[in-house]
């Protein structure tokens, strides 16, 4: 039987964190293929959106 553990949340992120995980794991990735490749890409444009997510709710908050 599988039983889902009780009372362990899932971990809370900010973008922020998010961004360093992300390029932590593309520093760390070895790009031997087209498919290894696709993966790297695919973190960059990640990496790229949060980025512009972060600057843009900084600059709402500039607009108050």
């Amino acid at each position: 039987m599988n039983q889902k553990k009780q009372g362990s949340p899932a971990k809370v992120m900010t973008k922020q964190q998010l961004i360093v995980k992300y390029q932590k794991e593309l520093n760390k990735m070895i790009i031997m293929d087209d498919y290894d490749a696709g993966q790297a890409d695919s973190l960059k444009m990640v990496i790229e959106d949060l980025k512009g997510t972060v600057c843009n709710e900084a600059d709402k908050e500039l607009d108050y």
